[in-house]
C-alpha cells in the first residue's frame, strides 16, 4: 500500500512539472503604437507566436502575452 502511494505521488509530481506554460491573452502595437488584441494563445502557439511574431500586410510585429 505505502509503495503504491509513493508511486502515485511521484506520477503526481511529474506530470505536474511536466506541464506546459498554459494560456495567456497576447497583443501587438501597430504603426499608430495602438495595442492589437490576438486573443489568447497556449502552449505551443504560444511559445511559436512570441518567437516568430504576428506579421500584417508584409511587416513582422513583436507580440506580447500578457503574464508570460
Amino acid at each position: 500500500m505505502k509503495s503504491k502511494l509513493v508511486a502515485l505521488a511521484f506520477g503526481a509530481f511529474v506530470f505536474a512539472s511536466c506541464s506546459k506554460t498554459g494560456c495567456h491573452e497576447c497583443h501587438y502595437e501597430d504603426a499608430q503604437d495602438q495595442e492589437v488584441e490576438l486573443g489568447e494563445y497556449c502552449d505551443d502557439d504560444l511559445e511559436k507566436l512570441e518567437k516568430d511574431g504576428y506579421t500584417v500586410d508584409g511587416t513582422t510585429h513583436e507580440v506580447h502575452c500578457h503574464g508570460h
